[in-house]
């Protein structure tokens, strides 16, 4: 049996990163478990960026470092389309801490860019907003 010392080390310090993939709401309960998806559910820029616009289905990305912290990124599976014929996905990162959400953000990435397939070849997403704005 291990003491407590042994517990916390093993359990909050070494903590191994986890990055999944797009995954479900439901894959996601498995990882984070029900206060904090009722959490992010719940949270305005869930229901205004998310929820609110019934556009395909909804994938979510779950990350944790190895010190813990945590955080979700949700985004529409087909991005949105303009009158003029532009697209616009949307993506928020929601920051966890303990059981809710302590701070969301809104990013952007119009028309697909994406960064140089030799760097990856990743989406190129630009913050917008915040929910907490820094206060500096």
């Amino acid at each position: 049996m291990k003491n407590f010392k042994e517990y916390v080390i093993e359990k909050l310090v070494f903590d191994k990163p986890i990055h999944t993939k797009t995954i479900s709401a439901d894959e996601l309960m498995k990882h984070i478990g029900r206060a904090k998806i009722k959490s992010i559910a719940k949270h305005s820029f869930h229901r205004e960026y998310i929820s609110g616009i019934h556009l395909g289905n909804v994938g979510y990305q779950y990350h944790r470092d190895s010190n813990g912290f945590e955080n979700v990124l949700a985004s529409h599976t087909e991005p949105l389309k303009g009158k003029d014929g532009t697209e616009r996905r949307r993506m928020v990162k929601f920051d966890l801490y303990k059981n809710h959400v302590d701070n969301a953000h809104l990013f952007h990435n119009n028309n697909d860019e994406r960064h140089n397939p030799d760097d990856g070849g990743n989406r190129i997403w630009r913050h917008i907003k915040s929910h907490k704005e820094d206060e500096e």
